[in-house]
């Protein structure tokens, strides 16, 4: 009896030690997303996951072989639509123009950490609770990372905030923690002794820096999901019953903190509001053109380029909108960005598998992770987490952790090993497939200093070797090809912008495109790219300066639009005044004065 005792008391010691070990490399896999690069360029996120997931795959095959169990693997529907989607995916991505090669291989990796996850769970090496607790302590991570940045410890990754943690702005990192938030509160309600303080002093934490990070959809996020952790936890429906006066009392005053709240919010940074508010309106315009397939996947650029160009080309357009916009990146909305690229069959989809995990969450009471999934729900409403690889990440795990049924029958165990064989050849591919970013960052940088002292041919050659490597990344592609215009190789430099328009919206490009053709004396060509500049992006000066100076050229001269062009460049009220339009302003003044032209005439 004692022998058996030993043995329970080995073989219970032993899974112990699994779990954490299993625990520590599921951290490790989300920490290599917290890896900050200097050219802001993602796809050096990839590598370091590649190596993550390989080990992750590895030791769960290993555990799966030797440890021997009677559990058999059970496809769910959430499998198969993973597979679907990211089938779907690959058949719209364009092969030719190869606009973001990084995400094949980061969706790859996803699909092999969704199915890691699913086994781990399964094969009962790790709970949800201990999932949970690795989640939070990234959460932890983060942020520590932005207090020690508040209080001037460690930089920031963008000069104009103070927090930032291990992204390059205060918004997805307050989306990071907002996550979190549920998360901690559903271990602070459901965990007891010290589990239940260490998750209180965890929350304490996170709310202490979510505040600072100045993200209004964090906020929502955050308490929209932590009020409906505490409505299934405590089981607020029975108080509706038992004290319905005082329940209506409180949804009264619920809704009208609600309205006040977001009136206040709308008004934090209204500007800000009223520039995604623009981006929506655009966007949905361009999905409607174009609603069940979309334009191909990593073509929002485009889209929304064309969209906004020919707004301001027709003139409907207020003078608000006018002032909010901008050059996005993304929708901010990754709702809209996914009927942008894919359609409304692969947003379906994705409504199903999340629905799913729900669904399943909440008949297992994981609340929590049912928290922390809603709160980045609504983050995505209105910012853009799945752009970055670690959103994309946390996303997985939660909805994989939620889709897992916990008890499965006994059975041959054929599908578990078919699966693990498949994890580690997929994810030993995918890391192969892949070049480490080798001095990458530095070579960029030389080039960069090359160019800035006016050494272009060896500039351009070493932006020639860097192509292969960045020719995803839309500011690498646009110094090129500024380079090459230096050097007069203009119909070279004009391929590399129109590169850099598909990968990003961005009326700089035009003026370039403009300045190529104006050195061309093609002048014409050089007029219509510089109003396309005015058009995609009309409340910047730019443009109108590079107007005026070629209607004050010689062989293109035209005294009315010239002086049209001067009085909108004088006195047009620039969206960020800068010692630039200073100087614009005082050429314009010098020109007009030698050309003897009044405006006021």
């Amino acid at each position: 009896m004692e022998k058996v005792f030993r043995q329970i008391k080995i073989l219970s010691i032993g899974k112990m030690i699994c779990s954490i070990g299993i625990s520590l490399l599921l951290l490790g896999v989300i920490n290599t997303t917290f890896i900050s690069f200097s050219t802001h360029d993602l796809s050096f996120f990839i590598y370091p996951l590649s190596w993550a997931i390989l080990c992750l795959t590895v030791v769960l095959s290993f555990l799966k072989f030797f440890i021997r169990r009677k559990k058999c693997f059970q496809f769910v529907v959430a499998d198969l639509l993973v597979i679907i989607l990211l089938g779907y995916w690959f058949l719209r991505y364009d092969f030719d123009l190869q606009l973001a090669n990084w995400k094949l291989f980061l969706f790859g990796e996803l699909c092999i950490l969704w199915f890691s996850i699913r086994m781990l769970l399964e094969c009962n090496l790790i709970s949800v609770e201990k999932i949970s607790w690795v989640l939070l302590s990234t959460g932890i991570i983060q942020s520590v990372w932005g207090i020690l940045q508040l209080y001037g410890f460690c930089e920031s990754n963008h000069s104009k905030f103070d927090i930032t943690g291990s992204f390059f702005n205060p918004g997805p990192y307050s989306g990071y923690i907002a996550i979190m938030v549920p998360v901690s509160l559903y271990l602070f309600l459901s965990t007891k002794c010290m589990k239940r303080y260490v998750a209180l002093f965890f929350l304490a934490v996170l709310l202490c820096i979510l505040p600072a990070g100045m993200s209004r959809s964090a906020w929502i996020g955050a308490i929209v999901s932590s009020v409906i952790v505490l409505f299934w936890q405590n089981n607020w429906i029975k108080y509706w019953y038992l004290k319905r006066k005082l329940s209506v009392l409180c949804l009264v005053v619920g809704v009208v903190g609600i309205a006040v709240g977001s009136y206040l919010m709308f008004n934090l940074k209204k500007d800000s509001a009223y520039g995604r508010l623009f981006i929506w309106k655009n966007t949905v315009c361009a999905i409607w053109k174009k609603p069940v397939f979309g334009y191909r996947s990593c073509m929002f650029p485009v889209a929304y380029a064309q969209e906004q160009t020919d707004r301001f080309r027709s003139g409907k357009y207020t003078a608000t909108e006018e002032r909010v916009a901008g050059n996005p990146e993304y929708a901010f909305n990754e709702y809209l960005q996914i009927l942008v690229e894919r359609g409304c069959l692969l947003l379906f989809g994705v409504v199903v598998i999340v629905a799913y995990a729900l669904s399943g969450g909440i008949k297992r009471r994981d609340y929590g992770l049912c928290g922390g999934l809603i709160s980045l729900l609504i983050f995505a409403f209105s910012s853009y987490p799945f752009q970055y690889p670690a959103f994309c990440v946390v996303a997985v795990i939660i909805v994989a952790s939620l889709s897992t049924k916990r008890t499965i029958g006994v059975g041959n165990n054929v599908y578990g090993h078919c699966v693990l064989v498949f994890l580690v050849a997929a994810s030993i591919f995918l890391l192969f497939l892949q070049d480490a970013p080798k001095g990458v960052i530095e070579k960029l940088d030389k080039c960069r200093y090359l160019r800035s002292t006016d050494a272009l041919e060896v500039a351009e050659k070493g932006y020639a070797m860097l192509y292969p490597d960045l020719k995803h990344n839309a500011d690498f592609v646009y110094e090129y090809g500024l380079c090459l215009s230096q050097q007069k190789k203009y119909l070279e430099s004009n391929e590399l912008l129109r590169r850099s328009m598909l990968l990003r919206c961005n009326y700089q490009c035009y003026n370039a495109l403009g300045g190529n053709s104006q050195q061309q004396q093609n002048y014409e060509q050089a007029e219509k790219y510089y109003y396309d500049a005015i058009y995609l992006l009309p409340n910047r000066i730019y443009s109108y300066y590079r107007l005026f100076l070629l209607y004050a050229q010689p062989e293109f001269y035209q005294p009315d639009k010239l002086k049209q062009m001067a009085k909108i460049v004088l006195t047009k009220r620039p969206k960020v005044y800068s010692k630039a339009i200073e100087e614009m302003r005082g050429e314009v003044k010098v020109i007009l004065k030698e050309h003897g032209l009044n405006l006021s005439n």
